[in-house]
Formats: C-alpha cells, sequence, structure tokens
C-alpha cells in the first residue's frame, strides 16, 4: 500500500491563547470609541497570524524522509535510529521527528536546520517483541513565530525488528538483559577456545573476562585475548511453538540467548521450529535472520503440527532448575 503525504494543521498553545486576545480586542472595537486603535491592533494580529501561518506551512512542506535506518534491538531496551530528511532547496528549521510504532509514537528528535540531505540520529523507546513496520514518519513544525504547528506524515519504508529478551534482576525498570553482553547468563555451547593466539581490541560482544589487563594498561585502550576457535559439531536445538504463552516466550528467551552466543563463537547452531530451520554460527553467520525469525514468531494451537525431530537434539525450553 502507497501512503501519501498527509498535512494537517493546528494552533499551539501560544497560537490559543492569540485567538483569545483577537477576540478580546474584536470585542473592544465595537465596545469602546477607540475604533481606529482596535482596528490597527486587530490589522497587526491578522498580519502576523497569516505570516506565521503560510511560514509554518513553507516550512514543512516538500519535506521527505529519504531513508530510514533502525539496527535489531532487544525488548525493553532504547534503539538508535538514523533517518534522512531531504528539504529540496529551500533551507527548514527545527523539525520535530516522531516514529510510529505499535507501542506509540516515539519522538527520534529534533532537526534545527534541515539543508539538503539530512541525517538526524536519535533514540527510540524500549518496544516489545516484535516486528514492528514503519510505514510514514511525522514531521512536525511551528517555526517562525511557534503561533501555529504543521504536522506532515511523510511515506516511509522501515522495520523496528525487536528480539526477546529476559529482564535482569539489577536492570531499572523497563530494561531488558543483553545476552550478546551477558556471557554468565547465556546458556554455554562448545566451540569456544580455552587456548588464545594473539591480542587485539576489544569489540562489542567480547566478554569481559578476556580482557587482557596489563596489555589495556599499556596501550590505553581495551585490549582483549584472541582466543583459537575450536572445531565443534553444530548444536541442534528444537523449538515447539505448541506452548502457552508465557512458556513460549521463556523458550524465545532461551533461543534467542543461544543463537547470540553462537554468533560469539560460542559454537554453530541450528535451530529447528515448524516451518524453520535456522543456522547460525561464528562471525554473526546468520545471526539477524534468526533474530528476526525469534522477534516475529508467533505460538501455534495444540492440533498443530510437531516439529521436525532431531535425534540428540536440546528441546526448548528447559525445565526450570535443569537440563534436558
Amino acid at each position: 500500500m502507497t501512503h501519501r503525504a498527509r498535512l494537517t494543521l493546528r494552533p499551539t498553545a501560544l497560537g490559543g491563547k492569540g485567538l483569545m486576545l483577537f477576540a478580546a480586542l474584536e470585542l473592544a472595537f465595537f465596545a469602546t470609541s477607540y475604533s481606529n486603535l482596535f482596528f490597527l491592533l486587530l490589522a497587526f494580529c491578522c498580519v502576523l497570524g497569516a505570516v506565521g501561518l503560510l511560514a509554518t506551512v513553507r516550512n514543512v512542506r516538500g519535506l521527505q524522509a529519504v531513508a530510514f535506518d533502525a539496527p535489531l534491538a532487544a525488548a525493553g531496551a532504547p534503539r538508535q535510529v538514523a533517518i534522512t530528511l531531504d528539504g529540496g532547496a529551500r533551507r527548514r528549521f527545527g523539525v520535530d521527528v516522531v516514529v510510529p510504532t505499535g507501542g506509540g509514537p516515539c519522538g527520534v528528535g529534533t532537526a534545527m536546520a534541515v539543508d539538503g540531505p539530512t541525517l538526524l540520529h536519535g533514540a527510540l523507546t524500549p518496544l516489545r517483541r516484535g516486528v514492528h513496520e514503519v510505514g510514514h514518519v511525522r514531521l512536525s513544525s511551528s517555526f517562525p513565530f511557534g503561533l501555529f504547528e504543521a504536522r506532515l506524515e511523510v511515506p516511509t519504508r522501515g522495520e523496528l525488528v525487536t528480539w526477546p529478551a529476559a529482564p535482569r534482576a539489577d536492570a531499572p525498570p523497563g530494561g531488558a538483559a543483553d545476552p550478546e553482553g551477558d556471557e554468565g547468563n547465556a546458556p554455554a555451547l562448545p566451540g569456544r577456545g580455552a587456548s588464545w593466539s594473539g591480542l587485539r581490541e576489544f569489540r562489542s560482544g567480547d566478554a569481559i573476562g578476556d580482557v587482557h589487563w596489563k596489555a589495556t594498561a599499556r596501550r590505553g585502550t581495551a585490549i582483549v585475548k584472541e582466543r583459537e576457535r575450536e572445531q565443534a559439531e553444530t548444536a541442534q536445538v528444537v523449538l515447539d511453538r505448541r506452548l502457552d504463552e508465557a512458556t513460549f516466550e521463556r523458550a524465545l528467551v532461551e533461543a534467542a540467548a543461544l543463537v547470540l552466543a553462537a554468533a560469539d563463537g560460542g559454537g554453530p547452531v541450528t535451530l529447528h521450529s515448524q516451518g524453520a530451520s535456522l543456522h547460525v554460527g561464528a562471525e554473526r553467520v546468520g545471526l539477524d535472520a534468526a533474530l528476526r525469525w525469534l522477534a516475529g514468531a508467533e505460538r501455534l494451537p495444540a492440533d498443530a503440527a510437531a516439529p521436525p525431530r532431531r535425534p540428540g537434539a536440546r528441546a526448548l525450553p528447559r525445565p526450570p532448575g535443569g537440563r534436558r
């Protein structure tokens, strides 16, 4: 479905007070003998309001969101996004950007000036698990006088992929654990070597236990041990989606921790479920596809077909306090 740009206009709080002042001046114009003075004041207000209205509409009309980029994020965690705005040949000022999501509109930020293609970085509030389609963004501005606000819904194409993650006990309200950076809580998989062959700079996802503290102190930047990779067989994991809601969500969290550990070098893993077979290996091979599937996975009724049988595969979810 093709979305078309839609422009709406409404007075701001200041504009509402200005309309009340205009009404009071108009009443005074008819009720007092100083008609010439009030006529000049009314004329000034009309000109000011008309100029402000036209300038506000002109400031947003023709704006476009030519690019929308949002990385995958864990449920309950904030997400950095980048939006490229293009105002054409005219410079625009004070443009607020809002992204509508399944959890309501999320403000990205304000572009103080848009002169040609302009990249705006911002953070979205945490979202629940799911694949949230973004069909348009809302651009608004009350420039130059703040009397009126013009809102323009411009079409764009993007999605907010939010994969399942479990909240930590020490996380602030609304936060969520990131299994990619919480190696102690991730299910252990074979394949991570005990010996190391060299040193390199710290990268996102490296374990704190791999930091070489002496080298870090000498170089002034975080240095980690480069571990040798062990050749390991692919771990087989089966997720049966014929579960109740709470158990299903717990199984998805465990599956997300497994694929993140596999991408971090914990050994390759293949996740099987009804209608899906996803392989994840080191260096993030297959990780994005697996996380996207976990983000949009839905429960199945009890009479649905069973997942494919894999001899020796680990079943999810694991029973509390033990392993299958």
